[in-house]
């Protein structure tokens, strides 16, 4: 029985993206809770909240504003070398998986032509 996975071929679309993105940035989180697709429509809307800004006084938002910017530097340091090969190994990884999820019916198929012939 022979079968050919071309695997060049399947790995050939696959584009890395290992620049740093901060996982609670403001896109991200409108992304994960709404979906990539909501996202943008809810991004492009505008600034409606300035009163509750006014309401919740300045300490309070100088603090948070603090502490979202020690986690964003905690975030930026901690992307090291090792981090960029770890997020770069679970994109290809997630690639190969989703391109062999593909291929899966032609070889099988194939597979079964031979075996009948």
């Amino acid at each position: 029985m022979t079968y050919d996975l071309t695997l060049p071929a399947l790995c050939a679309d696959f584009r890395e993206n290992i620049d740093f993105q901060f996982s609670l940035g403001w896109t991200a989180l409108v992304t994960r809770f709404i979906g990539a697709t909501n996202a943008k429509r809810a991004l492009s809307g505008g600034e409606r909240g300035l009163k509750v800004w006014r309401s919740v006084g300045w300490r309070v938002i100088a603090l948070s504003i603090s502490l979202y910017g020690l986690l964003y530097l905690y975030e930026r340091l901690t992307w090291t070398d090792a981090s960029k090969e770890r997020a770069l190994k679970q994109q290809f990884m997630e690639h190969a998986a989703y391109c062999l999820r593909a291929v899966v019916p032609v070889t099988s198929s194939a597979c079964s032509q031979q075996v009948y012939k």
